[in-house]
């Protein structure tokens, strides 16, 4: 099992920033390329904007960060009265299926928790996504 590096950053326009930053470090010590670095900053982004859509009263957002032979795993977390998970069919979470290699949101004790992995290069994300590459 990784060793995860745990943070926890306050909500605010900076929460997405210092988490993406984070994450970048991992992607950059994974070798992932210039391309899969964006993805892994956008997954960020829109990871951070679902936890805080859900939890609008959450004053800060529990991160950790993982690296593994092939991925960034990134967990996100926020405490909230009433969580609800993110809209499935929402543009947010399409593009954070598109991006990632795995993608998993569970309310537990009054937490919403957001779990995904973002590949270093693209054929590991087709190994974990085989009926998304069957494009022409």
């Amino acid at each position: 099992m990784p060793e995860f590096i745990r943070l926890s950053v306050p909500t605010g326009p900076d929460a997405a920033a210092t988490a993406q930053a984070v994450a970048a470090s991992l992607g950059i010590q994974l070798h992932m390329s210039v391309d899969r670095l964006d993805d892994l900053r956008v997954a960020i982004d829109e990871a951070m904007a679902e936890i805080l859509h859900a939890c609008p009263e959450a004053v800060e957002v529990h991160c950790a960060f993982a690296i593994t032979e092939t991925s960034v795993e990134v967990r996100l977390q926020a405490r909230s009265v009433n969580p609800r998970l993110p809209d499935h069919h929402g543009l947010g979470w399409t593009v954070l299926h598109a991006i990632t290699g795995h993608l998993h949101a569970f309310i537990d004790n009054g937490r919403l928790h957001l779990h995904l992995r973002v590949h270093s290069d693209a054929a590991d994300w087709a190994h974990d996504h085989p009926a998304d590459v069957s494009r022409p």
